[in-house]
């Protein structure tokens, strides 16, 4: 698991990307990072 100080430097680099990224993962019930990410390239 992420430490808060990673999530904020992804968060820093990532800007308005990050914040979709959690909003979609919340959105479907996704747990980790990576179910995100196949979410993303099975659409």
């Amino acid at each position: 698991m992420a430490s808060m100080v990673q999530l904020k430097a992804i968060k820093h680099l990532l800007g308005a990307a990050f914040q979709r990224w959690r909003e979609l993962k919340e959105w479907e019930g996704l747990e980790l990072d990576a179910e995100v990410a196949l979410f993303l390239l099975d659409k």
